[in-house]
C-alpha cells in the first residue's frame, strides 16, 4: 500500500499528534546549504563533527559576525536541526566520541529548492517525456510476457514506481520551477512600471512575448507526448488486469494520474498566462501610453483626498438587452398613418405612438414603435431633448479609489486582482476615518464611537463594491478577491486633462454626468430595486436619534 493511497485524515492526525513543525532561521538554512555544497564538492557520504563546527563558524562570520560563545551556539543549532529531522547522526558511538552527520532527505529537498533553479524548457521536457515513453515501451513488452508474481513485481511494478515515477516527478519539479519563473516575470513587470512607467513598455512587452512563447512550446510537447504515454499505460494496465496482477495495475494507474495532472498543468498555465497577457497589454495600451507622465494618477489622488469637502456621485446608464423579433409580414404605409396622427397636433411622441399602434395587431406593436419614432423624428422637431434614463452610481469615492488601484503598477503584477482589505487600507490612507464615515452617511450626526465608525465604513464600502459589480466596473470572485476592470477609469473623468479639478466637476455637473451631493441635486431617475441609494437597513447601526432627517444629499424619484 503506497503512502499516497492511505487515508489523508489518518496521516494528518498523525502529524498533529507528533507536533510536527519547522522553524528555520537564515543561519540554519545557510548552514544546511553550506554542508550540502561541501559534501557534494568533496564527495563526502557523511560529515565529521569538526567539519560541521568549522562550517558553522564560517557561516557565523557571514550571517551573524557579532554572535558570542559560538561553540555553545553551534551545539544548540546542531541539536535543533536533529530534532527537526534536518540532520541525522550516522555513527554508532553515542556520546563517547565526536559524531558524524548527514543531511536528511527533507534537508536536501529544502536546500535544493533554494539553490537549484530547475526550469522546464522545450529541450528538457522533450528529453524527459522521451525517456518516459522509451521506459514504458520496455515495461509493456515485459508485461506482455510476465508469467509469475515475482516477474510482475521486479520487472513491471518496480520500474513503474521508481524509474517512470522519478522521470514524471522530474517533470513536475521543473513545472514548479517554471511557475516560480512566471511569478518573477510578473514581479519584474510591476517593478519596471513602478520605476520607469512609459519607458518600460517595450521591456514589458518583451517579457510577455518570451513567456507566452515558452508556454506555447511546452504545451505543444505535452499534448504530443502525453497521448502516447497514456496509450502505453493503458496497454500495461490491460495486460496486468488480464494476468490478475492488481499491484501492477495500481502502479500503472498511479502513473496515469500523474500524467493527467501534468497535462492539466499545461492547459491551466497556458490559459492563466493568456488572461494575464491580455490584461497587461490592455493596461499598457489604455493607461500607460495614454498617460505617459502618470498625471492622471496624481490628480485622481488629489481628488480623493478632497472628496469629503465636496462629495459627488457619477451616473451610469445601464445598457439595455437586445431582443429578437419576428420579421414583418404585411406591408403598411406607416408614413401616411403617422402624418395623419401628427395632423391632430399631439403633445408628445407617446400620443402619436398610441394613435398609430391602435390600428395594428398586438403582435406588430413592438416593431411599429421604432418605425413611428423614426418617422416622427424626420417630420418634426422636438421641443426639448429627452433626458437619458441615468441610474446613480452611489459611493463614487469607492469607485475613484478602485480606479486609483487599477492605475497602480502593483496591480498589474496580480492581473487586476485586489483584496477588499487593500481597498479599505488605501481609503484609510487618503481620507480620515471620521471624514470617510461622514461622507458615506451624510444624514448621521454623531461619529464619536470609533467602533461604529469602522463598521459604517466596512458596510458602506461593501455595498458600493456590490453595486459597482452589478454595473460591470469590477468582478467579485469570492469574499477575498476582486477583479478590477478598465471601465473603472470612468471615475477618473473629473481629473482628466490639465484644467482645474473644480472646473472639471462643474462641467460634469452641468452635463448631467455628475450629481453634486452638497447642492440641491438634479432629479435622478433610478431603478430602486437595483440601484437604490439607501438600503432598508441603512439605520441599523444606530438609533434614529443619530440621524438628521433634514440633511439629505439629493432626492431620488422612482
Amino acid at each position: 500500500m503506497t503512502r499516497s493511497s492511505q487515508d489523508p485524515h489518518r496521516l494528518l492526525a498523525g502529524l498533529t499528534r507528533d507536533g510536527v513543525s519547522l522553524e528555520l532561521s537564515t543561519l540554519d538554512i545557510c548552514l544546511l546549504a553550506a554542508l550540502h555544497l561541501r559534501a557534494e564538492q568533496d564527495g563526502l557520504a557523511s560529515l565529521e563533527e569538526d567539519l560541521v563546527l568549522d562550517v558553522f563558524d564560517q557561516i557565523c562570520d557571514l550571517v551573524e559576525p557579532s554572535v558570542e560563545n559560538r561553540q555553545k551556539r553551534a551545539t544548540h543549532t546542531i541539536q535543533r536541526l536533529r530534532n527537526q529531522r534536518m540532520l541525522a547522526r550516522v555513527d554508532a558511538t553515542g556520546i563517547i566520541s565526536a559524531g558524524e552527520y548527514a543531511l536528511t532527505r527533507l534537508a536536501v529537498l529544502i536546500v535544493r529548492s533554494f539553490l537549484e533553479e530547475e526550469q522546464l524548457t522545450r529541450e528538457s521536457l522533450a528529453l524527459l517525456t522521451g525517456a518516459v515513453i522509451s521506459t514504458l515501451a520496455q515495461i509493456r513488452t515485459v508485461a506482455q510476457r510476465a508469467t509469475d508474481e515475482a516477474g510482475w513485481r521486479s520487472n513491471v511494478v518496480g520500474p513503474l514506481r521508481v524509474t517512470v515515477g522519478d522521470l514524471v516527478s522530474g517533470i513536475e519539479r521543473r513545472q514548479r520551477g517554471l511557475d516560480t519563473q512566471q511569478e518573477e516575470v510578473r514581479r519584474e513587470i510591476g517593478k519596471l512600471l513602478q520605476a520607469d512607467w512609459f519607458d518600460a513598455v517595450e521591456q514589458c512587452q518583451t517579457l510577455l512575448e518570451t513567456m507566452a512563447g515558452t508556454l506555447q512550446e511546452l504545451n505543444e510537447v505535452l499534448l504530443r507526448d502525453s497521448s502516447q504515454i497514456q496509450v502505453l499505460l493503458q496497454e500495461i494496465q490491460q495486460a496486468a488486469a488480464t494476468a490478475g496482477a492488481p499491484e501492477a495495475e495500481e502502479s500503472a494507474q498511479s502513473v496515469t494520474d500523474n500524467v493527467d495532472r501534468m497535462t492539466a498543468w499545461g492547459r491551466s498555465r497556458q490559459q492563466a498566462w493568456s488572461n494575464y497577457y491580455q490584461y497587461v497589454h490592455r493596461f499598457l495600451r489604455d493607461v500607460v501610453r495614454l498617460d505617459p507622465e502618470r498625471a492622471l494618477s496624481q490628480r485622481l489622488l488629489e481628488q480623493i483626498r478632497a472628496w469629503p469637502g465636496r462629495p459627488f456621485s457619477l451616473r451610469a446608464d445601464r445598457e439595455r438587452a437586445l431582443a429578437l423579433v419576428a420579421a414583418e409580414e404585411r406591408e403598411i404605409d406607416f408614413e401616411s398613418v403617422v402624418r395623419a396622427a401628427l395632423s391632430d397636433s399631439p403633445a408628445s411622441l407617446a400620443t402619436v405612438t398610441r394613435s398609430v399602434i391602435a390600428q395594428l395587431d398586438e403582435g406588430e406593436h413592438y416593431t411599429a414603435i421604432g418605425r413611428v419614432a423614426a418617422i416622427v423624428a424626420r417630420l418634426r422637431t422636438p421641443r426639448a431633448a429627452p433626458e437619458r434614463p441615468w441610474a446613480p452610481v452611489t459611493r463614487s469615492l469607492v469607485g475613484q479609489t478602485l480606479a486609483l488601484q487599477y492605475l497602480d503598477p502593483a496591480t498589474v503584477q496580480t492581473g487586476g486582482l485586489v483584496m477588499p482589505e487593500q481597498l479599505l487600507n488605501r481609503l484609510g490612507g487618503l481620507v480620515s476615518d471620521r471624514d470617510l464615515a461622514r461622507a458615506l452617511e451624510p444624514r448621521r450626526r454623531r461619529f464619536d464611537d470609533e467602533r461604529v465608525v469602522h463598521e459604517i465604513i466596512r458596510k458602506r464600502v461593501a455595498e458600493a463594491v456590490r453595486r459597482l459589480a452589478v454595473l460591470g466596473f469590477l468582478e467579485i470572485l469570492d469574499a477575498d478577491h476582486l477583479r478590477l476592470r478598465s471601465p473603472l477609469l470612468r471615475f477618473a473623468d473629473p481629473v482628466r486633462g490639465l484644467q482645474d479639478i473644480n472646473l472639471a466637476l462643474e462641467r460634469l455637473v452641468a452635463s448631467g454626468q455628475v450629481v453634486d451631493a452638497n447642492g440641491v441635486a438634479a432629479v435622478v431617475v433610478a431603478e430602486p430595486e437595483v440601484f437604490d441609494v439607501c438600503s432598508d437597513d441603512d439605520t441599523a447601526l444606530a438609533d434614529d436619534d443619530d440621524y438628521d432627517d433634514d440633511e439629505a444629499g439629493g432626492e431620488v424619484v422612482p
